[in-house]
């Protein structure tokens, strides 16, 4: 399959939504398991207070919460959604934490969703100073020899900012292609 290049459609999955899913559904579980422990418990005649009775409807509207967070997370990543993950994953201990694994995933769900975002945000503007342009295997190879399909190399293509306006230049440039200013060395 030469020149077959797969794209992606949206962000990629990452390990906070799997650590959030994975959360989830453990606390579902345990919901569901609420369930069935207090309705085997009333059919004994033992008595079942109200407010323990809405326990596992609480913990089952836990795990619908998280299903829709980490769906919006996985639409738009941020530091908020990974903050009120670490919030939901403190309340579900007072419910029920999903074996109580689930509410330790996701915790470090969200803390690792609000880490992501720090490092994205500090490294967002150093990435956009180094680019890979894919080099020519034909221009690379000497005059007579045959060109290898596998041969890969890539030149490194180094960009400056336009201390002015932010246009990414090439290193070589030293005024602006949009606005025309000097780019200092």
């Amino acid at each position: 399959m030469a020149g077959y290049k797969p794209e992606l459609s949206g962000t990629p999955p990452t390990p906070v939504i799997g650590l959030i899913v994975v959360g989830a559904v453990l606390i579902l579980v345990e919901g569901i398991l609420e369930i069935g422990i207090l309705s085997i418990g009333a059919s004994l005649g033992l008595p079942v207070p109200p407010a323990i009775a809405s326990v596992p409807a609480f913990t089952i509207l836990l795990a619908i919460l998280l299903f829709i967070f980490v769906w919006k997370y996985a639409d738009d990543p941020s530091w908020g959604l990974g903050v009120l993950f670490i919030v939901l994953g403190i309340l579900s201990f007072v419910l029920g934490a999903g074996f109580l694994v689930g509410g330790v995933l996701v915790i470090v769900g969200g803390a690792l969703a609000c880490f992501a975002d720090w490092v994205e945000q500090l490294v967002s503007g150093r990435l956009a100073s180094i680019r890979a342009a894919p080099a020519s295997p034909s221009a690379s190879a000497p005059s007579g020899q045959p060109v290898s399909g596998s041969t890969s190399s890539a030149t490194i293509v180094v960009y400056r900012r336009c201390p002015s306006c932010g246009e990414l230049n090439r290193r070589e440039l030293t005024v602006c292609k949009t606005c025309g200013k000097s780019i200092p060395e």
